[in-house]
């Protein structure tokens, strides 16, 4: 072969590479550069209007300060910088970005927050329960623009530019959505759905009752599987969820309400941007990314996405959360020019000085350490305020520290308590009233709640019951005397478990002044100095009592557990029957040959686990339940047992904790009992009948029921009693199906996922004042908790 020869063959062989490698354009292939589409999608989520906070921050958790992170104008630098870098780049937000807000933006109704948020170029936002704060009219102002009513705004406001969206915020009269479910980007020839709110059900719990009276939360895995046919039936297959649901990171994938909003929405979403915890989250559930940044601008995410140009779907997906460290960036000079224009507006009420602190008061909620003294000398100032008997002030109501120095009005006083509550004072019952109210506020898992004046208590940590109540002195309370109750206005109209006892007891009610106004005056009234500053800490108000299990049983059958004295330390085996979190809380019920229980503490568990734990055993309105979990171990996979069959006047003590089954039940006074889509009615067969409790958390809503009264349906559930009410308690959509006349169907067989291990979901919310960045509060109540903590 000669020279040429060759070097034809070898120029042949280096095309037909090359040629390997790129596609021919007489055919449908092109380069598989060419088939992708980069997008770059940056996400924040719970800003709160903290536009111009600074936070010091431990990042490596290794007791050392990092540096100091946030404020808008570097968050600015940060996105602005990503944002021009990439050629397809899409600014988005998860909720709450305003309400509870700093001065500079709360005082001008987070118009200034909205401003910046332009100036960023957000593209799209939803709405979390914050935006709720003022009520569904002040959210439309805010959106679509008009200056406030009262002239608390800036002049000339003319709303967002940028697209809001929520898919479950519907009107009660209509059911139409109050903004657009869903809005389409287009990126160069592909598009994206950015499926918008999906606000948790639990915001209905979590403001202002009166405000939000036109609208509601309807399911959220409904409303986004809703939005999801509608963007496919468009050619849409980039699907997006701007979710304010909460999730938790657990190793590589996450858990939390946004976990199981994943296994429940289509598969056609590609990813899930979670908010309301303020927690740092990169996971996957159900090959579903789910992000979220932290809080306060201390963060934002950054996702970056290919999508096929021929399916139009996201094949590819990698995030990352940055923390915005203020060491690597130079503020934005655009953004850092509107917080110093909003910031020289307010400097004279900003620094009026109120008086002087002694020491670092740090706190919010009370938990197992008992009362603190931020929260004493807020109580304190409302029954100073309102000349009330007692004063109670919820944790999630305390939104900052105030440290030891000079007490000053904005940088101090307005960031503790920025909502705006107004005080109020009502009459109740003294111990009648006083030990509901109390109880409703205690958790399992971090204590109480309440801040509280004018009353001393001692709680136990085993039963999670109030001991006794006394004045500050000592000396006992009226059980029927009459007293008067100053609260703020959200724990008096709240819809929630936790705070509704305060309004169904309250009499007579009172409005007050706001409640900042309130503390400022308390404050001012005191006349500390440096030389004579205010001195308070905990003062034993709160005191809980951690009894040492007398009797440890050691291994005993489940049913041996239940008939043990309460407070009795057992350590039981059985199989998982429900899906933790079914009923509001991280707990799930365990059965065994002879007997269930209610089991109240971990969700690390899933239905089909074999597990044996350690625990001690309780009562929670009515019905045992083993707590205080010392030791959990999964030890297999077991079968779940199968429903006993029983009448409805079966369902009793004897079966309580166990799956049992109605068969042929008719369906009778089915009615909604909140407004996240819990749901009752009474099933009846031979004259005999039983009140059945749908929890929405189990994945079947009122709206979606798809029984009416009159219907005949076979229902399996859990045996529950609540305040001495036997009640079935189905686990899952599958637990109710129609009824054949014919009876030859097995309803143990008609729920075809029944006997396979489920994922593992959890819930973890804290109502509108009631957010804590750090913890998932629980719930311990299985039957009639409707929002967490």
């Amino acid at each position: 072969m000669n020279h040429s020869t060759k070097r034809f063959i070898g120029m042949l062989l280096f095309f037909l590479l090359i040629v390997s490698q790129f596609s021919s354009v007489f055919g449908r292939e092109v380069s598989a550069a060419e088939d992708l589409v980069d997008v770059q999608l940056l996400s924040m989520n719970d800003l709160h209007g903290k536009i111009d906070q600074s936070y010091e921050l431990d990042i490596t958790g290794d007791g050392v300060v990092d540096g100091v992170y946030g404020r808008m104008d570097y968050v600015a630098s940060y996105l602005k910088e990503r944002d021009q870098a990439h050629p397809n780049s899409i600014i988005v937000h998860a909720g709450d970005m305003i309400g509870g807000s700093a001065p500079v933006s709360g005082l001008f109704q987070d118009e200034p927050t909205v401003e910046i948020m332009e100036e960023i170029g957000f593209d799209y936002g939803t709405v979390g329960n914050h935006e709720f704060d003022e009520g569904t009219t002040e959210l439309l102002r805010m959106v679509n623009g008009g200056e406030h009513p009262d002239g608390l705004g800036t002049a000339g406001y003319d709303g967002m530019n940028f697209a809001n969206l929520c898919a479950n915020c519907v009107y009660k009269d209509s059911g139409e959505t109050i903004l657009p479910p869903y809005a389409i980007a287009e990126v160069e020839d592909v598009k994206i759905g950015f499926v918008g709110g999906v606000n948790t059900q639990a915001s209905a719990g979590m403001v202002m009752p009166a405000g939000i009276e036109d609208i509601e939360f309807t399911n959220e895995a409904a409303a986004v599987n809703q939005a999801v046919e509608e963007l496919q039936a468009k050619g849409i297959e980039a699907i997006v969820v701007l979710a304010h649901i909460p999730a938790e990171q657990s190793g590589e994938t996450a858990v939390g309400e946004s976990a199981e909003l994943a296994k429940q929405v289509d598969d056609a979403v590609d990813i899930i941007f979670a908010a309301h915890n303020h927690q740092v989250v990169n996971g996957v559930v159900d090959n579903k990314l789910i992000v979220q940044a932290s809080e306060y601008g201390k963060a934002f995410a950054d996702i970056d996405i290919q999508i096929d140009r021929s399916t139009q779907d996201i094949i590819k997906k990698q995030a990352e959360v940055v923390f915005v460290d203020q060491n690597k960036k130079e503020p934005d000079p655009a953004v850092r020019d509107i917080l110093t224009k909003y910031q020289d507006l307010i400097e004279p009420k900003m620094n009026q000085k109120l008086g002087y602190n002694g020491q670092d008061l740090t706190g919010d909620y009370t938990n197992n350490g008992g009362d603190h003294g931020l929260g004493n000398l807020i109580a304190d100032g409302m029954l100073w305020q309102i000349d009330a008997d007692f004063a109670m002030m919820n944790g999630g109501g305390i939104r900052d520290d105030l440290l030891q120095g000079e007490i000053t009005w904005g940088g101090d006083l307005y960031n503790i308590m920025p909502f705006g509550n107004t005080l109020m004072k009502m009459e109740i019952k003294g111990g009648e009233d006083l030990y509901p109210i109390l109880n409703a506020q205690l958790s399992p898992i971090y204590g109480p709640d309440y801040s509280i004046a004018g009353l001393h208590y001692t709680w136990d940590i085993a039963t999670n019951k109030v001991i006794d109540i006394t004045f500050p002195d000592g000396t006992a309370i009226d059980p029927n005397g009459s007293y008067t109750l100053v609260v703020n206005n959200y724990m008096g109209t709240s819809l929630s478990d936790k705070h509704r006892p305060i309004s169904e007891k309250g009499q007579n009610v009172e409005m007050g002044p706001v409640d900042l106004d309130a503390f400022v005056n308390y404050v001012k009234s005191l006349g500390s100095t440096e030389e004579n500053p205010i001195q308070i800490g905990s003062e034993g108000r709160i005191v809980g009592i951690e009894n040492t299990p007398e009797n440890i049983l050691g291994e005993v059958s489940i049913n041996e557990a239940r008939n043990a004295e309460t407070g009795s330390e057992v350590t039981i085996e059985g199989v998982v029957t429900t899906t933790p979190g079914a009923w509001g809380g991280n707990g799930f019920y365990i059965q065994d040959e002879t007997a269930g229980i209610y089991v109240f503490g971990s969700d690390e568990v899933t239905v089909g686990d074999q597990v044996k734990l350690t625990a001690v055993t309780g009562e929670y309105n009515g019905e045992r339940q083993l707590t205080d979990i010392s030791l959990l171990e999964k030890t297999g996979q077991s079968p779940l047992p199968d429903a006993v069959e029983v009448n409805p006047s079966e369902i009793s003590e004897q079966n309580q904790g166990q799956l049992v089954v109605i068969k042929g039940a008719t369906i009778s006074e089915l009615e909604k009992v909140n407004d996240y889509g819990t749901f009752e009615f009474m099933a009846t067969t031979n004259g005999q009948a039983v009140l059945v409790r749908v929890d929405n958390r189990t994945g079947l809503a009122y709206d979606a029921f798809p029984f009416e009264n009159g219907d005949k349906v076979n229902i399996i559930g859990v045996s529950s009693v609540y305040n001495g009410t036997f009640q079935l308690k189905p686990t899952k959509v599958a637990d109710i199906s129609e009824f054949t006349e014919q009876g030859e169907d097995d309803p143990n067989e008609d729920s075809p996922n029944y006997d396979q291990p489920e994922e593992d979901p959890t819930t973890e919310d804290n109502p509108n004042n009631e957010e804590k960045p750090t913890e998932n509060n629980g719930v311990e109540d299985p039957n009639n908790e409707e929002t967490p903590q």
